[in-house]
């Protein structure tokens, strides 16, 4: 009598069933302790590789048992063996599952990319995270390219808050796997998507990434009246990234070589509270407010001084705007203007505020309303 082994009888349900769990239970053969024989066996039950159906079997299984008990922002994270990787890439396969029409059920193209960029990102086998990486510096498919850009966001957020997590653009200064993908992908920066142009997403990573690749000519795309104020606040906080000096040097000139308009603008109000990369970038490249009534307290503000003192020698000037303009806190540049002097040792040019008006408080008289958990003011709540 023949003897089949467990993992044969496994296959072959594999190749007869349209249930989903024996292609999991094949799968995690895949990522278990070496045994080729075993493996040898679900790789050519899966290597069948028969209609759409199929196809979202065996993904399905692969999903579900190379997944960690880890999470990246609500998502499980994947390790996938080098056996896994290099069975995808075998034969086109996965360029083949993206060939298809999207499905109702099952794997999505979305989901499929999502799975993959995560893998290439967090796998610990490194011949795995290559085969991926090799995929990606290439792809031109959209689902895998906009991926890419979500991924790229992630790390800048990742950058911006000091997240601990494998999805950043370097690790100690030098480029991790995502950032090298990247840079080597032609089809970055990404234009700008519709839902960019409209202002329903109101994010601009493909900016940081044109400073990446040190295309500063694909920053005027991004340079939309829904976009300017994501590119300059990305830019004000690239540059305290701890990246290569290259990339930070490009970013502050980018600050430095804006078109006039709504980013320009921006970097001025950046400058107006005190900003110190806005500041620096407006006095290198003679940003001035759009109200030209501003431009001296811009100056004082900012404290580029002799160009202060060239405008307004005896500080005249400076007095009547604050009087004019500078009274109260609320709506003016009051508490930036008192800042500036008091950091420089100047005269504070506002005029002294009147005291309150005692007969002006409108105090109402204090009293029981109601206690938790009934209403605050009386009753039921």
């Amino acid at each position: 009598m023949q003897y089949f082994s467990s993992t044969w009888w496994l296959c072959r349900k594999v190749r007869r069933t349209t249930d989903r769990r024996p292609f999991v239970q094949a799968a995690r053969i895949l990522s278990a302790p070496p045994d080729d024989e075993a493996r040898d066996e679900v790789l050519r039950a899966f290597g069948e590789w028969r209609d759409r159906d199929f196809q979202d079997r065996v993904l399905y299984g692969l999903r579900e048992a190379c997944r960690t008990g880890e999470q990246e922002r609500h998502r499980p994270v994947p390790d996938l063996p080098h056996s896994v990787t290099r069975f995808l890439l075998t034969d086109d396969r996965i360029k083949e599952y993206f060939g298809h029409a999207e499905p109702k059920f099952g794997t999505g193209h979305r989901d499929l990319a999502e799975w993959l960029i995560d893998a290439a990102l967090h796998s610990t086998d490194a011949e795995a995270r290559s085969d991926l990486a090799g995929l990606l510096s290439e792809t031109a498919h959209p689902d895998l390219l906009g991926r890419l850009d979500k991924a790229v966001w992630e790390a800048l957020e990742n950058e911006k808050h000091g997240h601990p997590s494998k999805v950043r653009l370097w690790d100690d200064g030098v480029p991790t796997d995502l950032t090298r993908i990247i840079l080597a992908n032609p089809n970055f920066p990404l234009p700008p998507t519709e839902r960019q142009r409209s202002g329903q997403a109101v994010y601009a990573p493909e900016a940081i990434v044109a400073v990446l690749k040190d295309r500063l000519d694909k920053l005027a795309d991004y340079l939309t009246p829904q976009l300017s104020y994501a590119v300059v606040s990305g830019l004000l906080e690239a540059v305290k990234f701890p990246a290569p000096a290259d990339f930070v040097e490009r970013s502050r000139q980018a600050l430095r070589n804006l078109p006039p308009g709504i980013a320009r603008e921006q970097v001025v109000q950046a400058a107006l509270h005190n900003q110190p990369e806005a500041i620096a970038a407006a006095a290198d490249a003679g940003y001035a407010p759009a109200e030209e009534r501003d431009a001296l307290a811009f100056l004082y503000i900012t404290r580029q001084w002799d160009r202060y003192d060239a405008a307004d020698p005896d500080g005249s000037r400076m007095t009547a705007y604050c009087a004019k303009y500078a009274r109260p806190y609320v709506g003016t540049y009051r508490h930036q203007i008192e800042l500036a002097a008091q950091i420089s040792g100047r005269p504070n040019p506002c005029p002294k505020l009147p005291p309150p008006d005692p007969s002006a408080q409108t105090d109402r008289p204090h009293g029981a309303v109601g206690s938790w958990p009934t209403s605050w003011v009386s009753g039921s709540w």
